[in-house]
């Protein structure tokens, strides 16, 4: 066992930011027992960190969090800009919810400092995983045929960039959407939609950033902006695209109401909202791409009962949970949110412990009603019970499923 531990790490290079020292028992273990290839970071400096990652190969970044954690999260964020396939761990004591929030968003793992070396190796190991899986070759080469650069508004960006380092007023908020006229328009769409749940409508960019919670806000003007990214085209005649926004939309809802009902931390049911939300956009992905193959596969998934990602895989050599999980990948999205859009379908395939985004995103999008189409195909995910018993999660289920239905029965009296 300890010679296969050895093996997975064996020449990984880490990089490691700890200037108390706190972390040398992991060090050593991870250098030692583990064979990983330690090296030191001796400034916080943004450029000679990039600098280091660039010169060095560097695989894993690992930092001891201060006193003054923005310093540290800092440095991730700008590792993850520029070199995204870098593992980003960091461990701390304590965060605040801000904090929390920000280093949810640009590591890969938080730890507590006083985790056991195994728990390290295993955020490490789950981390190359989750890359290995978004590199295969056969995603990488229908990404280059697919060929869909799309840039995220810069008022997304800079909501994104600026609320981890302070609370943004409502104010400030509404100035930076104003300046995006027509992503700004899209969003106030989406805000307005029956399925969000609004029961009158709401004007201005201003007054929607009094109402909703800022994250909220910022995820909203990204969704509204990739469905708009990924129009239909006139071969399509499944369904509407709209149909497939609002299911996304009542999962991602109901996600979030998992995460309230289980008291998961704030930053948790945020994610679970926004990877519901963005679940299936690679099925937009595909059908705009190619809608007339994909009307085909659609109907031999209905014809063979085989689940449409099957079919997917056969045809195109990946499926939209790939798809859509290398896009989010390439916006830098939280790892929690990648790994939910990759793993909806087939959630044994991940590794990570107990109630999740991933579990509130599978749960929701098995328990939302399917939506209508042409096909009779189904979009929703099978309930995984494989999934659910292997975290212990049996007992719970059963109040889920009241909890979500109650949820869709509230939203259709809601549309009346």
């Amino acid at each position: 066992m300890a010679q296969q531990e050895t093996d997975k790490l064996q020449g990984v290079r880490v990089l490691v930011l700890d200037p108390t020292g706190y972390l040398r028992v992991q060090c050593n273990a991870l250098e030692r027992e583990q064979g990983a290839e330690l090296i030191y970071l001796k400034s916080i400096e943004v450029d000679e960190t990039l600098q280091v990652v660039e010169e060095q190969q560097v695989q894993v970044f690992l930092a001891m969090l201060s006193d003054h954690p923005d310093l540290e999260l800092g440095l991730m964020e700008a590792v993850q800009e520029r070199f995204p396939d870098v593992i980003r761990i960091v461990l701390t004591s304590h965060l605040t919810m801000r904090q929390a929030f920000f280093a949810s968003e640009v590591t890969h793992h938080a730890l507590l400092d006083t985790c056991p070396i195994e728990t390290l190796i295993q955020a490490i190991e789950t981390g190359q995983r989750l890359t290995q899986i978004l590199f295969k070759q056969d995603i990488l080469r229908y990404m280059s045929v697919l060929n869909m650069q799309v840039e995220l508004p810069r008022s997304y960006l800079q909501i994104r960039k600026q609320m981890r380092r302070e609370a943004l007023t409502p104010k400030a908020i509404s100035d930076l959407l104003n300046s995006e006229p027509d992503v700004t328009a899209r969003l106030m769409e989406l805000v307005n939609s029956a399925w969000y749940g609004y029961h009158r409508e709401i004007e201005s960019p201003l007054e929607a950033a009094s109402l909703l919670d800022a994250r909220t806000l910022r995820d909203l003007l990204l969704a509204a902006h990739l469905f708009a990214s990924f129009p239909e085209n006139e071969r399509w005649k499944s369904f509407p695209f709209s149909t497939l926004q609002q299911r996304s939309m009542l999962v991602g809802k109901a996600a979030q109401h998992l995460c309230r009902a289980v008291k998961a931390r704030p930053y948790v049911q945020n994610q679970a909202f926004v990877a519901g939300l963005l679940h299936d956009i690679g099925i937009q992905v595909l059908a705009a791409r190619s809608a007339g193959v994909y009307q085909e596969i659609m109907s031999e998934a209905v014809s063979l009962d085989q689940p449409l990602y099957a079919l997917e895989k056969l045809e195109f050599g990946v499926t939209h949970a790939e798809v859509g999980a290398h896009l989010m990948y390439g916006w830098h999205m939280p790892t929690s949110v990648i790994e939910a859009v990759l793993f909806h379908h087939f959630p044994n395939a991940s590794q990570t412990p107990g109630f999740s985004v991933l579990m509130a995103v599978h749960v929701a999008d098995a328990l939302v009603r399917s939506m209508d189409n042409t096909m009779g195909c189904s979009l929703a995910s099978k309930l995984n019970n494989a999934y659910i018993n292997r975290e212990g999660m049996e007992k719970p289920l059963m109040a889920w499923q009241i909890l979500i239905a109650d949820f869709q029965e509230e939203v259709m009296l809601g549309m009346q």
